[in-house]
């Protein structure tokens, strides 16, 4: 006889009538499936300041299997921290980020998500435009009145 072994169960043949017979018995639980992959991941994100206090995100949607994207934000050159900002709704390619702080760079990542995981984009940023309104003064100085 010849035997092998698959890791959940093994095979015999045995010739008992002049001609080869193959008997294949099984045991165990056979391995799951591989998961599905995650969703693949956004790309050509881009960050646009459209005011002081406001910046537009976009993106290109290159997944059929997303749940939702969530777009993460963090603020100053070089930041690492980023934080979920909010989550949108699958096949979204647009986030308006509002409430910001003039002059300020923010950086962006955008993640697709789904329940096998997530893929994340590249990161974008942009430097929120000055304030528009004008400087109060520092200092005043006031000259007798008669």
């Amino acid at each position: 006889p010849v035997t092998g072994t698959d890791g959940y169960g093994f095979a015999s043949e045995e010739a008992t009538t002049g001609q080869p017979t193959l008997t294949l018995t099984f045991s165990g639980t056979p391995p799951p499936p591989p998961l599905p992959p995650p969703p693949a991941a956004p790309t050509d994100l881009s960050a646009t300041a459209t005011s002081s206090t406001a910046i537009t995100v976009t993106w290109t949607d290159n997944a059929a299997d997303e749940d939702s994207y969530r777009v993460e934000r963090c603020a100053g050159a070089g930041c690492a921290a980023f934080t979920l900002v909010t989550t949108l709704a699958a096949n979204s390619t647009t986030y308006f980020d509002q409430g910001l702080t003039a002059s300020t760079i923010y950086q962006y990542r955008v993640t697709a998500h789904n329940d096998n995981g997530d893929a994340a984009s590249t990161i974008a940023s942009a430097t929120t435009l000055p304030d528009p309104s004008p400087n109060a003064p520092t200092s005043v100085t006031v000259v007798g009145l008669w």
